[in-house]
């Protein structure tokens, strides 16, 4: 489904696009993604962001998204 939302973002903004998923999984599991797709899209533009990373963005730490963001 990842790969399907990059796609998706690709189409509709070109190579530029950034693409963030919020995966409520143990933070384990988010790396073992995030590994996985590191070999199908060859840029940083596409990054899961885990259980830990929400709530930090939610008590206002928005740090690491805005690094990510700023590519």
């Amino acid at each position: 489904m990842a790969l399907e939302a990059w796609q998706r973002a690709r189409q509709l903004a070109g190579d530029k696009a950034q693409v963030g998923l919020v995966c409520l999984a143990a933070d384990e599991q988010v790396v073992r993604l995030q590994n996985q797709l590191k070999g199908s899209v060859t840029t940083p533009a596409l990054k899961i962001f885990g259980s830990r990373d929400l709530e930090r963005f939610l008590e206002g730490d928005i740090a690491e998204f805005s690094r990510w963001l700023g590519g």
